[in-house]
């Protein structure tokens, strides 16, 4: 059987971990990290229960893994707010959670221009 080249970033996305996984269709964790990095062949079988415990389909699971689009400074800055309020336990109403967002761009976008301005400085 061919090499599942999606399983992980999958299983990841679902924040499922091996060992749940391998739980849940009948293998170990490591078992499940082995057919990750393909050092393990797998049943079709084993396949159809690992698509099944994911929600997703064999054919996903087999697919090529997909290219991520470059995150934009936006992008960043939110994750930079989710971030903070996650790991500081906050909860905070969506006017402060975008004035976080507003002021976490700004820096932001302040830094890049220092890195513009500083690669101008170097090249001359």
């Amino acid at each position: 059987m061919e090499t599942l080249k999606r399983l992980k970033e999958i299983r990841k996305q679902k924040k499922i971990s091996s060992d749940k996984l391998g739980e849940l269709v009948g293998l170990s964790g490591s078992a499940i990290r082995n057919i990750e990095a393909g050092r393990r062949k797998i049943k079709l079988e084993t396949l159809e229960k690992i698509a099944q415990a994911l929600g997703v389909s064999v054919a996903e699971l087999l697919s090529e893994p997909r290219k991520e689009k470059p995150k934009t400074v936006e992008d960043i800055a939110w994750e930079m707010v989710e971030m903070f309020l996650e790991k500081s336990g906050k909860k905070v109403d969506a006017k402060t959670k975008r004035k976080m967002y507003e002021f976490a761009l700004l820096k932001l976008k302040q830094t890049e221009e220092d890195i513009n301005e500083i690669i101008k400085l170097l090249g001359s």
